[in-house]
């Protein structure tokens, strides 16, 4: 009996092993298989990002131009329509990257002085032509001490929480008013809490949708609900940028009455004091007395980019591949490189790594820009965006371009 029961018990032990070693291997396929499959998700995106911007800057580009020119009034009421239904496109793709780069832990927020009220300032700015077109009244309501102090942060990622809050309130919203507004709730020696809250008369939202109002891709899809169409992405985006910075994105809302979001963010007071002068922009633009080489491989984007240089009287050369770019800066001397990254015979990344190793110290420090549509993600996860001195993502705003090289052209005179 005790043989058989030790026969027995170490049957059913190696039986066990057995069992364990097949379900660990089928566990490691699997998760094999899910990292494989999130990794061709993300170059998925990362390549149709691409594939998009590219055209989409040269479309946005074209009328940034065309608008410089000078249009009738007509013509540029219909210029501005089309360059606002481009710019909702890139906003789409850039919360499409975004809710991935948060999702696979690829995005830190950056520490730079800015002031928040200012942020959100230009925001209500941008999207005032769009509420006015719906009739309804955009109002900021800011705290006079918020003027007075600036702040460690990141700009771009306040800037996406409240401009999805905003074009929600506008979306949903047929008459009546948004009002936004921003304060400080705590001030001490070196920090600040702001508080910030979005508000409309809108549609309100359904207590039956409470629960995944901040799940992505989630619609209200009920009866007179269907007019309003959209990604679902906003919501899910400005909540999880709200935790990132260490908040708590919450809302209060009634049907046919109006919706409130609004959230409080900490921030470190900065102890340094920064010039808020800003530069002249657009059509106003003067002259640039600077030396740039462009490295563009497509054809549109590259007409677009000189048709902007020569508007600023900027002395430039255009070539079409990262090896051109490369044997460009050899022969010549420029005080900036406007670096495309994905470019035939050699990419921007390998160009900009040559040019870091030239001998020539005035050359291989030549200021860098990333000129792309490739995201800053991206660029920072495999662990390049060191050999770049800045970065302007695709499409981008002329002024932008602007303000960069005449702040370059002001260090090299």
């Amino acid at each position: 009996m005790l043989i058989y029961i030790h026969f027995f018990f170490f049957k059913e032990s190696e039986l066990a092993k057995a069992k364990e070693t097949t379900l660990l291997s089928e566990l490691k396929i699997a998760a094999s298989q899910a990292r494989d499959l999130a990794e061709y998700k993300t170059n998925f995106l990362i390549t149709m990002s691409h594939e998009i911007r590219t055209p989409l800057h040269a479309i946005i580009g074209g009328l940034d131009l065309l608008s410089f020119e000078n249009p009738k009034s007509d013509q540029a009421k219909n210029l501005d329509n089309v360059k606002f239904s481009a710019e909702i496109l890139s906003s789409i793709i850039n919360d499409i990257l975004n809710l991935n780069d948060i999702e696979d832990h690829q995005i830190k927020l950056d520490k730079v002085d800015f002031q928040p009220a200012t942020v959100v300032a230009d925001i209500c700015q941008n999207l005032a032509a769009a509420a006015s077109n719906k009739g309804l009244v955009l109002t900021l309501h800011a705290s006079p001490e918020l003027s007075t102090f600036w702040v460690q942060g990141d700009p771009v990622r306040l800037g996406q929480i409240v401009m999805n809050l905003i074009s929600n309130a506008i979306k949903y919203t047929d008459q009546g008013s948004v009002v936004v507004t921003v304060s400080a709730k705590q001030i001490t020696g070196h920090h600040v809490q702001l508080f910030f809250r979005v508000s409309d008369t809108g549609i309100g939202i359904p207590p039956e949708v409470f629960s995944y109002i901040f799940e992505p891709f989630k619609l209200v899809n009920s009866g007179m609900k269907k007019q309003y169409h959209g990604t679902g992405l906003g919501l899910s985006l400005a909540q999880r940028l709200v935790n990132l910075h260490g908040g708590k994105l919450d809302f209060t809302s009634q049907e046919g009455v109006g919706t409130s979001f609004f959230f409080d963010l900490s921030y470190s007071l900065s102890q340094k004091p920064v010039s808020a002068q800003r530069q002249a922009l657009g059509s106003k633009s003067g002259p640039l007395d600077i030396h740039v080489l462009v490295a563009e491989d497509n054809n549109m984007n590259a007409i677009i980019l000189k048709s902007f240089l020569q508007k600023w009287h900027v002395n430039f050369d255009v070539v079409d591949n990262g090896l051109a770019a490369v044997e460009a800066m050899a022969a010549n001397r420029y005080q900036v490189v406007l670096m495309d990254i994905n470019m035939p015979v050699m990419d921007g990344i390998q160009a900009s790594q040559q040019i870091r190793a030239f001998e020539d110290d005035q050359k291989a420090n030549v200021h860098i820009i990333a000129l792309t549509a490739t995201s800053k993600e991206s660029l920072e996860s495999s662990g390049v965006l060191s050999l770049f001195d800045d970065w302007i993502s695709k499409p981008f705003h002329p002024q932008i371009l602007y303000a960069k090289l005449a702040d370059i052209a002001k260090i090299s005179s």
